[in-house]
């Protein structure tokens, strides 16, 4: 089950990774409204993003920055009804902006071969995860780490430190992104999740580490007991 962006940043966040804050949207006067509110408590600027349940906000024109609210409405009108892949748009996330000193990729999925989860980090912005792992690997393999996790000890706060430290972050990033990485480690445990994967993770100007981008993929077969999902998605398909 994909599980859309706007609600899979609501279960992260419940779980301790920080998210911009963001309004949802299903008209571009509610955009209009909720670019006021969000630059009333940071001035700015805000992204809106196209809500659809395949990650497609991220092609050519599904995510824009927008400086008032007037833009925030117009984008939204522009998104709203169009059907990129043939999935119409009927909503979408209004965030707030961040001044961003660097983004980095970090995702942890099943390795379906060796039956454990996998996390994967690069400081390289432009990797993505689509194609699976054999994609990242083939093409990006020099700079992503891919750290088999052990399924019975799980991930450790030394391992996570590696992981951090074998990054080309500075010094006083690592223990921010190791705790981070545990935290990620636990909440795609918990949802028994496919796929967790955050692009981007961003860096601010203030040193502090902001889940940009969440796609959250969950193991059909697990829904019977992730009720916070399901809980979840059923209030997103009934906001008006």
């Amino acid at each position: 089950m994909f599980v859309e962006e706007h609600v899979a940043k609501q279960l992260i966040a419940s779980g301790g990774l920080p998210v911009p804050p963001g309004l949802i949207a299903t008209t571009p006067d509610a955009a209009y409204g909720a670019a006021s509110e969000l630059l009333t408590a940071h001035p700015g600027a805000v992204m809106v993003k196209a809500q659809m349940p395949a990650g497609n906000h991220g092609r050519p024109g599904g995510s824009v920055r927008c400086a008032s609210p007037t833009d925030a409405r117009e984008v939204a009108d522009q998104l709203l009804g169009s059907d990129p892949g043939g999935i119409v748009v009927d909503r979408v996330l209004v965030e707030t902006c961040f001044s961003i000193a660097r983004e980095i990729w970090v995702a942890i999925t099943v390795d379906a071969a060796a039956g454990t989860p996998l996390l994967l980090l690069s400081t390289e912005r432009s990797i993505t995860f689509e194609g699976g792992i054999e994609q990242v690997h083939a093409t990006n393999a020099d700079s992503v780490q891919m750290v088999s996790i052990n399924i019975g000890t799980g991930l450790g706060a030394g391992e996570a430190m590696d992981i951090a430290v074998g990054t080309d972050l500075a010094p006083g990033m690592h223990v921010a992104l190791a705790g981070l990485l545990l935290t990620l480690y636990g909440l795609f445990r918990q949802y028994d999740a496919e796929l967790l994967e955050i692009n981007p993770l961003a860096i601010t100007t203030s040193h502090e580490l902001v889940a940009l981008g969440c796609k959250l993929v969950v193991d059909d077969n697990a829904l019977f007991r992730q009720d916070a999902v399901r809980d979840a998605v059923a209030n997103a398909e009934a906001t008006p």
